[in-house]
């Protein structure tokens, strides 16, 4: 007899062909004829065998459930991707999945009704109802379309009102675009502008053209071919928020691609914000919603909520340590890199810049002339600048960029074919 679970997906579940799709579960034979761990699932669509997977996880849960299981002393528990053919056609599908042991048994496990959807015909909310939680987590913090939109579009109204002079036909970089949330604002606004949107993962560039399939963009994971001299606006939305090393090489750079007299609009965490988060204990946006009116209803009850959240998780705080375990009297002197583990990567939302403005001032001042500091302008939360660029050589930033470059490089590639992220 084979028992036997599927965790992931349910009957009825709806997928896209490009999507991988998880499946997990467990499964054990306990007959004494087949006294035997179940080794493989076998995985058919149809009538078409499409992979073989171990069984190879742990599953603490199973095992107490099912003391029998422990007696074969493997694991009965399995966690694999599937990539379903490209040619797959729109429709109703069966997917079965057999378990096999080592004698060679194989008995049919589970048979799973799969809805194969045509992206081609998708709406953008049932392309956002399938983006990655993760990536959505780095770059929205909430799985909440009114959201992702509201911020978008009122970070684009920002930018338009703060830099003098955005033409209908500029030509944008959007530094760091996550999944595309400002420049296809940005072009609902300006639709004759010519918009190159970088970013370092390539996971979000797969998923900004799965999201906006129609819009006429550039999308690029590197800038180091992108020409000198070439933009009238650079926008870096919560970039050098998550910097330290690079962070002079990513001025040099943005100051090499804007054209003379070209403006960047640049976001950053200033020393308000810090006092907040380490003297107070408090996480995410603050509780005041007077700087970003135009968010709507929904959206600011959907922050209102997460300040709760965080305001009852920081109760609970030692005292005299904030929830990163540095002293809440911690002054903030130029720069400080917050954490909140110690490997994690720079550019990760596990890291956070903060500079004292003055600071900040200082390092924009060797590339840029700056033009305005609106502390705590954008959604009450980060600080932003508009600067222009200055008629200056850069010798020794460009001496760096011959190692910074490299690195870029390097971590590009790694990402590329391991698809290592944040």
């Amino acid at each position: 007899m084979l028992t036997f679970c599927v965790d992931t997906p349910v009957n009825g579940f709806k997928l896209i062909t490009e999507h991988p799709l998880r499946i997990s579960g467990w499964g054990f034979f306990e007959t004494a004829r087949y006294n035997e761990a179940a080794c493989f699932i076998e995985t058919r669509l149809d009538y078409t065998i499409l992979s073989f997977n171990p069984i190879d996880q742990s599953r603490p849960d199973v095992l107490e459930a099912y003391p029998q299981s422990k007696r074969y002393k493997v694991p009965v528990g399995f966690d694999f991707k599937l990539q379903l053919p490209k040619d797959t056609k729109p429709g109703i599908h069966n997917l079965s999945l057999f378990a096999l042991n080592r004698s060679g048994r194989r008995e049919l496990a589970a048979k799973i009704s799969l809805e194969v959807l045509d992206s081609s015909e998708l709406t953008f909310s049932q392309r956002f109802q399938t983006i990655p939680a993760h990536l959505m987590q780095k770059v929205n913090g909430y799985l909440s379309e009114p959201l992702f939109m509201d911020l978008g579009r009122g970070t684009t109204d920002l930018i338009i009102a703060s830099v003098n002079g955005v033409a209908d036909k500029a030509k944008i970089l959007d530094f760091g675009c996550g999944l595309g949330r400002v420049f296809s604002a940005m072009l609902s606004k300006r639709p004759q502008a010519e918009i190159t949107a970088f970013d370092i993962d390539p996971l979000m560039l797969y998923y900004c053209r799965y999201l906006y399939p129609q819009l006429e963009i550039s999308l690029v994971d590197s800038i180091m071919e992108l020409p000198t001299n070439s933009y009238d606006l650079i926008y870096a939305i919560s970039v050098f928020t998550h910097l330290d090393a690079t962070t002079d090489y990513w001025l040099a750079e943005i100051h090499r691609l804007l054209k003379p007299n070209g403006k960047a609009f640049l976001t950053y965490h200033d020393e308000t914000v810090f006092d907040e988060m380490i003297r107070q204990g408090k996480t995410g946006f603050p509780h005041t919603f007077e700087a970003f009116s135009w968010l709507s209803n929904t959206s600011q009850t959907l922050l209102a909520k997460a300040n709760i959240s965080a305001s009852e998780e920081s109760a609970n705080l030692p005292s005299g340590l904030s929830r990163f375990g540095i002293p809440t009297d911690t002054p903030l002197k130029d720069r400080y890199i917050m954490k909140h583990t110690e490997n994690v990567a720079e550019g990760s939302t596990g890291m956070a810049t903060f500079y004292t403005t003055s600071y900040w001032k200082e390092l924009l001042g060797k590339f840029f002339e700056v033009e305005s500091v609106v502390p705590r302008g954008l959604m009450g939360f980060q600080s932003f600048c508009t600067v222009t660029k200055k008629d200056i050589q850069l010798e020794r930033a460009n001496i760096d960029a011959i190692q910074l470059r490299t690195l870029e490089q390097e971590v590009t590639k790694l990402r590329k074919s391991g698809q290592i992220l944040f």
